[in-house]
């Protein structure tokens, strides 16, 4: 995560880059770990919410899909 300046705030853009991550990691059958780390003093602050009401009238659409982009990506994680 290289976000310091927002102690690495999770945004709807860095959602779609986990997810795709967890694709790639997902199609690699070799990979037998991942190490998620945090650039600046903080790993990751949340959900960055300013980013997410930049367009408020489709937050709706922005929690489903990282709704489903968290549950891909642990899923992927997890295993």
């Amino acid at each position: 995560l290289n976000r310091p300046n927002k102690l690495n705030a999770l945004s709807p853009p860095m959602f779609r880059a986990l997810r795709g991550a967890a694709a790639r990691v997902r199609s690699e059958r070799d990979v037998r770990a991942v190490v998620l780390r945090g650039e600046g003093r903080a790993f990751c602050a949340g959900l960055d919410v300013k980013a997410l009401m930049r367009n408020p009238l489709g937050v709706p659409a922005a929690v489903d899909e990282l709704l489903a982009a968290d549950r891909e990506t642990g899923a992927t994680l997890a295993q």
